[in-house]
């Protein structure tokens, strides 16, 4: 539901008449807005204008505040059971030594036990550029390593002076 300030409520209806829906769900049909002020307040809810532009404009009898309420609820429910997935990125030279690919590979691991998905980009620098052949191996040597349980969500791609290449648990 929109929030309260959007909303017209009560006494701030300005319409003629309106068509009514009940508490329950019922519409009542069309009836003068006093009497709709009426029928709201002997049940001790409010009532709602949910939509101004329509020929009559439509009310709705129901407890404002509760309604609220649920939206709110209803929202953070929603915002609770989404899942954001992270991409790390872990960034490679084709220089870049045994002992240091294989911690960057740890890393690796470690985040795709977390489930995010993982990026290795490897720049080439200067004449590096020439030998981008060194670096496809080394990543079909770092998917090799990663095992048989990841999923290749984009393949090893020389872009410009670098190899990209993202992988999922």
């Amino acid at each position: 539901m929109n929030d309260k300030k959007s909303l017209i409520l009560d006494d701030q209806i300005r319409a003629v008449q309106v068509r009514l829906i009940d508490s329950d769900g019922s519409q009542v049909g069309v009836v003068n807005t006093s009497e709709a002020q009426r029928r709201a307040s002997i049940q001790n809810l409010n009532l709602v204008l949910v939509s101004e532009n329509a020929d009559p404009p439509v009310a709705k009898i129901l407890d404002f505040g509760k309604s609220q309420y649920d939206a709110k609820k209803k929202a953070k429910a929603a915002k609770v059971k989404q899942t954001i997935v992270i991409t790390k990125e872990i960034q490679l030279r084709p220089v870049t030594d045994v002992g240091d690919l294989d911690r960057k590979i740890r890393d690796a691991k470690k985040f795709l036990g977390r489930g995010n998905l993982v990026r290795f980009s490897m720049r080439f620098r200067g004449r590096e550029v020439s030998h981008h052949s060194i670096g496809m191996t080394m990543m079909q040597e770092i998917l090799a390593d990663l095992g048989e349980d990841i999923n290749i969500v984009k393949s090893p791609v020389l872009n410009g002076n670098q190899i990209l290449m993202v992988v999922s648990s």
